[in-house]
């Protein structure tokens, strides 16, 4: 069977409260799932330490998201989420760009999952106005061997963030090829 697949990035705003268009939910008894996916932060962030700046771009470092619920179409991508980020922040003439990677951890009865994620946002002349991610999660416990997604999109402007998740087996994914010219 050959699978296709598309990589998606994801929006992380405030809050993620969604519903997703066109991604229908799977029964979670299958072990390839699509869901919708809401995230509720329960506090604000830590505000993060800036570890270095130059002309035009700042870096900082340990932004925390904290008990973030999480409830997703499939039980086995709900729960509790913490994520520590560290990122940049660059100026532009028309506004900015940010990027981030993350750390993140989602517990819930039945397991865990923990992996990393990647952020970016496009500011125009004030805070985010879009802003976008991945965040890809290994098994341990009850889902060891599966791997987790959540993909977001949106604008920021008022406008819902769209969130979905994925659960597949690790092994549907082959290992990356050397890159061309090396």
């Amino acid at each position: 069977m050959k699978v296709k697949s598309r990589i998606l990035l994801a929006v992380v705003a405030g809050t993620l409260a969604v519903s997703t268009a066109g991604v229908a939910a799977q029964e979670p008894e299958s072990e390839v799932a699509f869901f919708d996916v809401t995230m509720t932060p329960s506090v604000e962030p830590t505000e993060p330490e800036t570890v270095g700046s130059g002309p035009g771009w700042e870096s900082w470092a340990g932004l925390v998201d904290a008990d973030i619920a999480v409830d997703a179409g499939d039980p086995r991508a709900s729960g509790l989420l913490d994520q520590v980020r560290s990122g940049a922040d660059f100026g532009l003439p028309d506004g900015g760009l940010g990027i981030a990677s993350s750390s993140v951890r989602l517990v819930n009865e039945q397991g865990i999952w923990v992996g990393e994620g990647a952020i970016t946002t496009r500011n125009d002349q004030g805070p985010p106005t879009h802003l976008a991610a991945l965040w890809r999660l290994e098994g341990e416990g009850a889902y060891e061997g599966l791997i987790l997604e959540f993909h977001s999109q949106g604008d920021r402007t008022g406008n819902p963030s769209t969130v979905w998740g994925a659960i597949y087996p690790a092994e549907a994914i082959p290992e990356l090829p050397d890159p061309i010219g090396s």
